[in-house]
């Protein structure tokens, strides 16, 4: 490690300091740019095309101080000096200087010779951009499909917009009323309930006015509950179909029950209002819930 490295002096500490406020109003401008362009999500700041647009107006920052202090090295020490710098390249980088510029007689151009930076600057900001948006469009995809699979008719999908809009508190009317006049839109250009581009039409919308990671929580959520649902349904009829006759056999079991379960028993195999196999079912829901079907099958089977 250069010695000047491990016993810094206050001015080299404030050089450092002016190079990383430089690095850092750049960085934080080119985060400003990426959320304005796309929803912000946990995730943005992680992907790598992220971090390197951001590292790309970082460095620019970093570049303009230094230029600025070849002009006078008193910049050096000068934070708000390294601070102007790092949120000023990309105001540069986006403008066109005139080299030559010529006119005839009548006014018209002649020669015109410009450096146009700002074409230049945008095509990589642009290539940054397309690599996120492409990242986003794979995420936002499978959320649309998934509210697809949730809401089955334009007219659900319609009501959830709803609902959502009206739940955004901060939202401006006239914003609301544009995004429900678009639903709207949407959904009168529906073939029918089940018109499949409409459906996805609406989805997006539905995407776009939430949050990104809420939205895709609560349907992951959904997803686990309804899986562990139907796993559920597929162990009781297994259970049902391979022992139709369990209820006749009900003391081999009984035993294994709580005082408390068998109780809840008696109210379900007494109940009036369900037949043999309405109460079987009930049964056998219980005990899959009480964790005891696996139980009670060995029991059975024994």
């Amino acid at each position: 490690m250069p010695s000047w490295l491990q016993n810094p002096d206050p001015t080299t500490i404030k050089v450092l300091l002016n190079l990383f406020i430089s690095f850092l109003s750049g960085f934080l401008i080119g985060a400003t740019e990426i959320i304005s362009t796309f929803q912000y999500r946990r995730k943005l700041f992680r992907m790598p095309s992220a971090v390197v647009f951001l590292s790309f107006y970082g460095l620019l920052g970093v570049m303009a101080f230094i230029l600025l202090t070849y002009q006078d090295l008193s910049y050096w020490e000068n934070t708000p000096a390294a601070f102007a710098a790092g949120i000023s390249p990309h105001v540069i980088l986006r403008s066109r200087f005139s080299i030559i510029r010529s006119r005839d007689a009548k006014g018209e151009k002649k020669l015109d010779l410009s450096l146009d930076l700002e074409q230049v600057f945008n095509a990589w900001v642009k290539f940054f951009k397309n690599r996120i948006d492409v990242v986003y469009m794979q995420d936002q995809r499978k959320l649309v499909d998934r509210l697809v699979k949730k809401y089955t008719t334009t007219q659900a999908m319609r009501r959830e917009v709803s609902k959502l809009l009206y739940s955004r508190q901060a939202m401006e009317p006239d914003d609301r009323n544009t995004k429900l006049g678009e639903a709207e839109a949407i959904f009168q250009e529906a073939e029918d309930l089940n018109d499949e581009v409409c459906l996805h039409r609406l989805a997006n919308l539905i995407v776009r006015i939430s949050d990104f990671d809420a939205l895709d929580a609560v349907l992951s959520q959904e997803g686990a509950a309804q899986s562990r649902e139907a796993g559920k349904r597929g162990t009781v009829a297994a259970f049902l179909e391979d022992h139709p006759r369990f209820m006749n056999q009900m003391e081999r079991w009984k035993t294994l029950l709580t005082e408390r379960e068998q109780q809840y028993l008696d109210q379900i195999t007494l109940s009036a209002t369900l037949t043999d196999k309405g109460k079987a079912g009930a049964v056998a829901k219980y005990l899959a819930s009480r964790k005891k079907l696996a139980d009670v099958a060995s029991t059975l089977e024994g």
